[in-house]
C-alpha cells in the first residue's frame, strides 16, 4: 500500500476531499484545492531558509524615485495632471515692490482760517439778484433796439434798416460781451458779484483762500456754462457734494470753494463791482 504524504515528507493530503496524491502537485488532482504543507512536512533545507529568513532583520524598502518634472518652456501649453511637484530650486522671482506713495500735504484747513461754508438757499438767492441785473440790462437794450428799428422803418430808407440791423447787433453783443465781463471781472478781482456781496458769499481758493484772479474766474465761468447744458442738470453736483461746502463741477475743476463773509449793502456792492469792472479796487 502506498505511504500517505505525511509519512513520505510528500504533499499533505487533501483538506477538502481528503485524497492523499502520490506526487509533489500544488493542487489537489481530484478537487482542484490548493495543498498546504505544515512546518513538519518540509524538508530540512527548507526549514533551514524559513529559519533564516525570520531571524534576519527586517529592511524597509527604499522609497519610490519620481522622475525630474521638466519645467516647461514661456508660453508652453502643458496639462495640469501633468505637472508634478516642483523642484525646491527652482523658485518664483520675487515680485518687484510698489513704489512707495508720495506723501501729498494736506491743504489748510478752512475751518482753522474761520470760514464757514455757504448754505444753498444764500447761494440760490445771490444767482436770481445777478440774473436780475443781468436781465434788466438786457431788457433796456431790447427797447433801444425797438426804438432804433421803428426809427428806421418810419424813415422808408432801407439804409436805414440797415444800420439799424447792425447797430442792434453790435449793442447785442456788447451786452452779452458785458455780462460775461461782469461775472468774470467781479469774481476774479473781488471773489463777490453784487448778489453774492449782498448775501455774504465769495468764491476763493480752495488751498490759499484767496481771491482766484480774473483768470480762473475765466474758467469758472465757461464750465459753469457747460453745467447749463442741458437742461441746467450739471447743477445738480451742488447738492451732491459731500465734503459740506456744496462745491459743484465748476468748483472741483477752478480749485474754488464758496465761504461764507459778512454781507455788504447793495448800493455799496453795486459800486464796489462798478470800480472792479475799471480795474481799480474799492
Amino acid at each position: 500500500m502506498t505511504q500517505s504524504g505525511a509519512a513520505t515528507g510528500g504533499p499533505a493530503a487533501c483538506r477538502t476531499c481528503g485524497h492523499e496524491p502520490t506526487l509533489r502537485v500544488a493542487n489537489c488532482p481530484r478537487c482542484g484545492s490548493p495543498l498546504v504543507r505544515t512546518t513538519a512536512q518540509l524538508p530540512d533545507a527548507a526549514l533551514a531558509t524559513t529559519a533564516a529568513t525570520a531571524s534576519a532583520p527586517s529592511v524597509p524598502p527604499p522609497p519610490p524615485t519620481l522622475p525630474p518634472t521638466p519645467v516647461p518652456n514661456p508660453g508652453q501649453t502643458v496639462r495640469r495632471s501633468s505637472l508634478g511637484q516642483v523642484s525646491e530650486s527652482v523658485s518664483a522671482p520675487a515680485p518687484t515692490p510698489a513704489p512707495a506713495p508720495v506723501p501729498v500735504e494736506p491743504p489748510p484747513s478752512l475751518a482753522a482760517d474761520g470760514l464757514a461754508p455757504v448754505d444753498i438757499g444764500r447761494r440760490v438767492v445771490a444767482s436770481l439778484i445777478d440774473g436780475a441785473l443781468a436781465t434788466a440790462l438786457i431788457m433796456a437794450l431790447y427797447v433801444v433796439l425797438m426804438v432804433i428799428f421803428f426809427a428806421s422803418v418810419m424813415s422808408g430808407s432801407s439804409g436805414m434798416v440797415t444800420v439799424a440791423s447792425l447797430v442792434s447787433l453790435a449793442l447785442y453783443a456788447v451786452v452779452i460781451g458785458g455780462s460775461g465781463l461782469y461775472y468774470v471781472r467781479s469774481t476774479g478781482i473781488l471773489g463777490q458779484t453784487v448778489g453774492k456781496r449782498v448775501m455774504g458769499v465769495r468764491v476763493v481758493d480752495v488751498t490759499t483762500h484767496q481771491i482766484i484772479g480774473p483768470g480762473r474766474a475765466l474758467g469758472r465761468y465757461f464750465y459753469q456754462t457747460l453745467m447749463g447744458i442741458p437742461f441746467g442738470l450739471g447743477f445738480i453736483t451742488v447738492f451732491t457734494d459731500t465734503s459740506g461746502w456744496h462745491r459743484g463741477w465748476h468748483d472741483t475743476m477752478a480749485r474754488t470753494v464758496v465761504v461764507s463773509v459778512p454781507p455788504i449793502p447793495f448800493g455799496r456792492s453795486v459800486k464796489d463791482v462798478w470800480a472792479a469792472m475799471r480795474g481799480r479796487r474799492p
